[in-house]
């Protein structure tokens, strides 16, 4: 059944519409997604308790390794959200409920691959810290190859961000999808920095604030973390982030390819043609 049509003309505007009308489904949305973070937290939070801040290259090795698999889990959990907001964008009659399990039987191939590339490296980010901090170098050379280390994943998942939103609107392969990503992130370098660090908040909080070594602090603040992110923010940003790509893909994919689809879901000015011979 299709959605009643509103009077919003850009995607910010349906965005900050969505946003009032749509807040229940972006709650569940957040919550769904929790459910499938669920193993990944518990296997860190169980690390983290036992052998996460040990610097032995095996340890790290096999523990970031071993995660894999189980960020996999939660990146299927995220095509089943990308695909009903996709369906909430289209005025597609939407309901998170049961557009989350159609979306993920219909995404699950290309968000096993992707996540599998993310989870890589995130595992080779770690590997490749544990290998710097056991090595004989000052502690200064130390933390500027953390930071470079950091920011050049960061810069690797906007790219991989932009092949998530791709993937539940095309068909293609996944080099296919990385190459439109690449041109996507440096094509709007600042704004995409901007978003993408909206977008990452829960990371760094669960990521970074473990470098500190503080047990108990790491503790109470990934517990305020998860727990906000597990009731509004995992929805938000991938809400946030749909709506900002389709945007780009209006503007590139869809100018040249499916101009059908153009601004679907927004109030579109209908052209009047006059006939001068008439007057």
């Amino acid at each position: 059944m299709e959605e009643k049509k509103v009077l919003v003309r850009t995607r910010k505007e349906q965005f900050k519409y969505l946003l009032k009308t749509r807040w229940t489904e972006i709650v569940f949305s957040s919550i769904y997604l929790f459910i499938f973070i669920v193993p990944t937290l518990l296997y860190f939070l169980f690390i983290s308790s036992v052998s996460f801040s040990e610097n032995n290259l095996l340890n790290i090795s096999l523990i970031y390794l071993i995660s894999i698999p189980l960020i996999v889990i939660y990146g299927l959990g995220v095509g089943g959200v990308l695909y009903s907001f996709k369906r909430i964008c289209y005025s597609e009659g939407a309901n998170i409920h049961r557009d989350l399990f159609y979306g993920i039987k219909k995404t699950y191939k290309d968000f096993a691959k992707i996540y599998f590339f993310k989870g890589l490296l995130y595992a080779l980010l770690h590997i490749s810290i544990a290998i710097i901090v056991n090595s004989n170098i000052s502690i200064t050379l130390i933390s500027i190859f953390e930071g470079l280390l950091y920011l050049s994943f960061f810069f690797l998942v906007m790219i991989i961000n932009f092949m998530e939103t791709q993937a539940v609107f095309y068909n293609s392969t996944f080099n296919g999808f990385l190459l439109n990503s690449i041109r996507f992130s440096f094509g709007k370098i600042l704004t995409n920095i901007l978003i993408n660090l909206i977008y990452l908040i829960p990371f760094l909080l669960f990521d970074l604030i473990q470098l500190s070594g503080n047990i108990d602090l790491i503790n109470i603040i990934e517990i305020i973390a998860i727990a906000i992110s597990g009731l509004f923010y995992f929805g938000f940003n991938k809400f946030l982030f749909l709506e900002y790509s389709i945007s780009i893909f209006d503007e590139t994919i869809n100018k040249k390819q499916y101009p059908e689809i153009i601004k679907k879901g927004l109030h579109k000015e209908e052209k009047v043609e006059i006939d001068i011979s008439t007057l």
